[in-house]
């Protein structure tokens, strides 16, 4: 069986060495950075919804038109069948929202509106540019960044009293808007469509796992990690072992 062991980058970055046995040289060996799970180190689990806002029901069915109706997801922090806006609503029930306070009198607008991420660039950037893009289109496009590069070349107008609008009706709490006819928000078809992001399918968690949370256990001797983790860490310093080029690359999947 192999060794793990625990190491650090030059940069600081928290490393997974695998060797042949104990003795080995940490360079000798094969050097992951670690990547922990989405849920945290050392197998936690999720934890139980014990909170008393939630809800049995998590959709709720709106008219379309005459004949359609549609369907929309509905978060803890709804009180009511209908998302109640800031001027609607009043005690625990009220969310967030700048519009509100603005109606309230607690904040306003100044009398200018200051935004970052202005339109910047540098001397020679536009002949530059131009000239990556003309010969190098292909690996450009092969990268899926050409369009981006393209637009960098344009300069954009905003309308700053639409932005305002935007920030106004905003709840922090259910990202979401809370318009008077509705609340509304980006719905994940059209992240699909603006990113490209899949919408089916599991999710993918790279993980490398520290050597602790793979030969350690906790206090009452229950192991942080299953045997077959490591032994999947094992399969592949053997395979990279056994691959003629170093820098070949090897993929083990759970």
């Amino acid at each position: 069986m192999v060794c793990f062991k625990q190491a650090f980058s030059s940069f600081g970055d928290e490393q997974l060495v695998i060797l042949d046995d104990r003795y080995q040289l940490n360079d000798k060996g094969i050097i992951l950075t670690i990547y922990a799970p989405l849920i945290g180190p050392y197998a936690k689990q999720w934890p139980r919804l014990t909170t008393p806002n939630r809800m049995s029901v998590w959709s709720h069915e709106h008219p379309h038109n005459k004949y359609e109706y549609v369907y929309s997801l509905r978060s803890s922090n709804h009180k009511s069948d209908r998302s109640l806006l800031p001027e609607e609503s009043s005690g625990p029930s009220l969310l967030p929202t700048l519009g509100g306070n603005i109606v309230k009198g607690k904040v306003k607008w100044g009398d200018t509106i200051r935004l970052s991420g202005g339109f910047q660039f540098f001397k020679g950037y536009w002949e530059w540019t131009e000239d990556v893009l003309s010969r190098c289109q292909h690996k450009l496009k092969s990268a899926k960044i050409y369009d981006p590069v393209y637009a960098s070349l344009f300069t954009y107008d905003y309308n700053s009293e639409v932005m305002k609008a935007f920030f106004e009706a905003w709840c922090p709490t259910t990202n979401t808007l809370l318009t008077s006819p509705e609340e509304m928000s980006i719905s994940l078809w059209d992240l699909h469509t603006f990113s490209g992001l899949p919408l089916t399918g599991l999710l993918y968690d790279e993980v490398v796992s520290a050597s602790q949370e793979l030969v350690g256990s906790d206090a009452k001797c229950v192991r942080y990690s299953h045997r077959s983790c490591r032994h999947l860490f094992h399969a592949y310093h053997l395979l990279r072992k056994r691959s003629k080029d170093p820098s070949s690359n090897v993929s083990v999947e759970s």
